[in-house]
């Protein structure tokens, strides 16, 4: 069977190369039509390969005329990404209400055809196809209209690989990354910029034209503590002061600036406060505005009329979609005490829900969680205004650890959804090395475009495309890893109550009276659960120590009597030598992950243990050489690269500085030095 992939451009079948790839000429925002025709060619391209590769005849015409045909079309709204199938007996038409719902529906149907992509970097295609499989007729939305995607940090964070996968998984959101901006728009993805933005606006040591800094300049602008004391050292651990006009109108002018500027194509702007957990301006105007959100609110409102002010007077030539903050971190989460403000109704700016410190062990509206309960009274509490959920699937404390959350994203998905939440974005994606983290992403892309999407399949497809005839033994093997990293919340979450904050900012070392920690999940038995934990990764590891084995001995025995007649002739030839196959790469890399976790997981309860002893009066000696040689193995191996933010540069970090712990492993050392020399200059 021969099929032609019709496009709606005279001309297609010679040029549909050339306009799928001529995005770095065309102003995505004003020249809508060539636009279209550019992602609506690249769809077609896309769809055309993959047939061929899948043994099916398939070209991109301009005319319906072999035995089935594809059509691509779209109506004339560029910014939708909803699609519609329609077929009959010898076509299929998909139709997109603009260009990116042509390519999202060519995506979807050659996931249909068993096209599976695994991860930016990996994907698996059927081969000799005989037929394919029609999709069901009809419209297919998002369950999250708005935002889909994730949050960046760090300049550096490149990759047309990932752009790529998150276009084919039906991701929209991400900010612009200078290299290939380009690229993200032809494939859908929509800017969202800032922030924390007022850290760099209102720096109080800002030089201002008068020679005079921001703060000897307008220290009104800065909020009034709670304590009724400004401190300049301290000038942004408080919220700015939003009643005052003459703040507002600077502030709403330096964010014109940048849109104008360095986020010129940036179409959503985040506006979040300080991110210094401090409080609110308790001046006199600024108290009578009502609580934290009212402030937030008040503020956007103000920049939200600024921005249509400039439109309208054509400073600014775009709408720009306005995202406030809705985070304990800047006061800001709980529900409003005034009504919001009209602007900021029903419209399509949004707060970005953040509960940074959410439970992993417990759905988000399970209402026996302590931790999840508040968060979900605050987030059924907003009204009247669009919410973007913010996750933190991989908030910077996880640090690479192999957790995993598949028994609550379903039910919090599906929540968030009946919430009338109409954006999801998570904290931070991994550039590299996905690991058992795969399953993350994997997961999250499917539910954030279907919530009600079938988990077990999901998990089934994931699980055999990774490790084929290893499936089920991995599929174990990843629930013994979600179950050791359940309590990751209450082990290393940003809360000034868990148990690696309290390891760092109340001990140093030495012998204390109180006890370490009242973390309300763990209790007393944080180092009996610990220790389970840690239980739990080494059965992992050796289940995936075993597996590995045999996947190796299978790899080898491939190898028997291959002898490379050549030597690479470039980096390309000489990285594709130095793997072996692709599934005893994938349960190397996991096993590597999985012994990581073991040891900061075995390491922070050592520490738990070795403050309870000390506090007990109990001999430590044993305990120590335990940490210390476990702290010792951890200085001598590395772990993936992370991004340095905000410089561009790269850092490689040894396994302990990456888990946190390095300085209080060397503070127990001082103070076991401290009290040797003590003991000697007694025996003295």
């Amino acid at each position: 069977m021969k099929i032609s992939i019709v496009l709606p451009y005279s001309d297609a079948r010679t040029q549909y190369h050339i306009w799928a790839h001529e995005e770095d000429k065309i102003d995505f925002r004003h020249e809508k039509d060539r636009a279209s025709r550019c992602t609506i060619s690249f769809a077609a391209e896309e769809l055309e390969s993959y047939l061929k590769r899948m043994g099916v005849d398939a070209y991109v015409s301009d005319i319906a005329g072999y035995d089935f045909n594809i059509f691509l079309l779209t109506a004339k709204d560029e910014q939708g990404d909803v699609f519609t199938y329609e077929v009959t007996d010898n076509s299929l038409t998909i139709d997109g209400t603009g260009r990116v719902g042509v390519l999202y529906g060519v995506y979807e149907f050659l996931e249909k055809q068993g096209v599976y992509w695994l991860n930016p970097w990996e994907e698996s295609v059927p081969s000799d196809v005989t037929a394919l499989v029609m999709p069901k007729a009809g419209r297919y939305q998002a369950s999250f209209p708005h935002d889909r995607g994730y949050s960046f940090d760090g300049e550096l964070k490149e990759s047309e690989y990932i752009w790529k996968w998150m276009a084919r998984k039906k991701l929209n959101t991400a900010p612009r990354r200078p290299w290939k901006p380009k690229l993200q728009q032809k494939l859908g993805i929509t800017f969202v910029q800032g922030g924390h933005v007022f850290e760099e606006i209102l720096h109080p040591e800002i030089v201002m034209p008068s020679g005079k800094t921001l703060w000897e300049e307008h220290e009104d602008w800065f909020g009034l503590p709670a304590n009724g004391v400004k401190e300049r050292r301290r000038a942004q651990y408080t919220g700015f002061c939003v009643s005052n006009p003459e703040v507002l109108e600077y502030v709403s002018d330096k964010l014109l600036q940048k849109m104008n500027t360095e986020w010129y194509d940036v179409d959503a702007l985040a506006i979040w406060g300080y991110d210094t957990w401090g409080g609110i301006c308790t001046c006199e105007n600024c108290r009578k505005l009502g609580n934290g959100s009212d402030h937030t609110l008040h503020l956007n409102s103000y920049i939200r009329d600024y921005f249509d002010r400039a439109f309208a007077d054509g400073r600014l030539d775009r709408h720009i979609t306005i995202s406030f903050s809705m985070y304990e971190g800047t006061s800001d989460m709980q529900p409003p005490e005034n009504p919001v403000p009209k602007n900021l109704c029903g419209t399509r700016d949004n707060g970005s829900f953040c509960p940074i410190n959410r439970c992993y062990a417990h759905a988000i509206d399970d209402e026996t969680c302590d931790y999840n309960k508040r968060y979900n009274q605050w987030l059924v509490g907003w009204k009247d205004v669009s919410i973007r959920l913010n996750e933190y699937y991989n908030v910077s404390r996880f640090e690479d650890l192999p957790y995993l959350f598949t028994k609550t994203m379903p039910n919090d998905f599906r929540h968030y959804a009946s919430e009338g939440v109409t954006g999801m974005v998570y904290m931070h994606l991994p550039m590299l090395h996905w690991d058992v983290k795969n399953l993350t992403q994997v997961l999250y892309a499917e539910l954030c475009w279907n919530v009600n999407a079938d988990v077990q399949q999901i998990l089934t497809d994931y699980f055999e495309h990774r490790y084929g005839a290893h499936a089920e033994t991995m599929r174990e093997v990843y629930s013994l890893l979600e179950e050791a990293g359940k309590y990751c919340q209450s082990w290393r979450a940003w809360s000034g109550n868990n148990i690696l904050t309290r390891l760092q900012c109340t001990w140093d070392g030495s012998k204390k009276d109180t006890p370490l920690h009242n973390e309300i999940h763990l209790g007393a038995r944080a180092a009996e659960e610990g220790m389970k934990s840690v239980e739990l990764y080494a059965k992992a590891a050796e289940i995936l120590s075993s597996e590995l084995a045999e996947e190796e001995l299978s790899y080898v025995r491939t190898l028997s009597g291959v002898t490379d007649n050549d030597a690479a002739v470039n980096p390309a030839q000489q990285a594709l030598r130095a793997k072996s196959g692709p599934v005893t790469e994938r349960l190397h890399l996991d096993l590597n992950y999985v012994n990581y976790g073991k040891d900061c997981m075995e390491l922070i309860t050592l520490f738990v243990m070795y403050y309870d002893a000390l506090r007990n009066d109990e001999d430590t000696d044993a305990l120590f050489a335990r940490i210390d040689a476990l702290a010792q193995k951890m200085m001598g191996y590395y772990i993936p690269l992370r991004w340095g933010n905000p410089d561009i540069e790269i850092f490689c970090d040894d396994a302990l500085t990456r888990c946190q712990l390095k300085r209080l492993y060397y503070q127990c050392r001082a103070y076991r030095e401290k009290m040797k020399g003590e003991i000697k200059n007694a025996e003295k």
